[in-house]
């Protein structure tokens, strides 16, 4: 589990079509920063990220994320994901990761 999962306020606006939420609502952006330490290159990563009330053992929120980015050797980067605000405390975990040749890694 990452304790390098941050959020950061973000305003969204609406749409014509009101499929976005209005310009009063609050968006926040979750992130993980992930390293590629091995020597294959990743393909994509799942994630997932947990918002908890205050002092709880289960999440009130859960995404899953499925980030399809190619990350090479010794390459850091940030993964994003725009979610709701629900709960006090948060956290990030690994949960799957595919490499370019085939092969994955995966969270038992």
């Amino acid at each position: 589990m990452s304790q390098d999962a941050e959020i950061a306020p973000k305003t969204s606006k609406s749409d014509p079509l009101g499929n976005m939420p209005s310009p009063d609502a609050i968006v926040f952006v979750a992130s993980v920063l992930v390293k590629n330490i091995g020597e294959k290159t990743v393909t994509a990563v799942q994630w997932e990220y947990l918002l908890f009330e205050a002092g709880a053992r289960e999440p009130v929120k859960r995404y899953r994320v499925q980030s399809k980015r190619t990350i090479l050797p010794n390459e850091q980067i940030e993964l994003t994901k725009e979610v709701t605000p629900k709960g006090h405390e948060q956290q990030a975990r690994l949960l799957r990761i595919e490499y370019a040749d085939g092969t994955f890694w995966q969270q038992k």
